[in-house]
């Protein structure tokens, strides 16, 4: 989980900062081109979390997860009521 992603304003590498404060250690991951960075956080793991979180991206994979549940779960919707009103329009034409 060390990977860094790009940074999301300039595309630049990022690096993972320590700095040392009385007896505690903060981290903050910051971009070495345009200096965005993280809040400080005494949890490494926690800032990388930070940085590595694209919200398009989450939007993204929840609307595709969404359409891929959706889509099949309409088709077959749309299947059975088809042939529902196709049995419907068969029998009505043999009575009348």
């Amino acid at each position: 989980m060390d990977s860094l992603k790009p940074c999301p304003s300039c595309n630049g590498d990022a690096e993972v900062i320590q700095f040392p404060v009385a007896d505690d250690m903060l981290w903050q991951v910051n971009c070495q081109d345009c200096g965005m960075a993280t809040e400080m956080d005494d949890e490494r793991i926690i800032c990388i979390q930070h940085w590595n979180r694209r919200v398009k991206e989450e939007r993204l994979r929840y609307l595709v997860t969404l359409l891929g549940v959706l889509l099949p779960a309409g088709m077959l919707l749309m299947f059975f009521l088809g042939a529902l009103l196709g049995v419907s329009m068969i029998s009505g034409n043999a009575l009348g």
